[in-house]
């Protein structure tokens, strides 16, 4: 499966990817 989303800041979305990652709902992500 793959999910996109945006965030208003680069800040914000290594948040989300953390809180993903340490919750093991994700097994990676890529932030651009």
């Amino acid at each position: 499966m793959l999910a996109l989303t945006t965030e208003a800041n680069a800040e914000r979305a290594q948040q989300l990817a953390e809180a993903l990652l340490e919750r093991h709902l994700v097994a990676c992500v890529s932030i651009q």
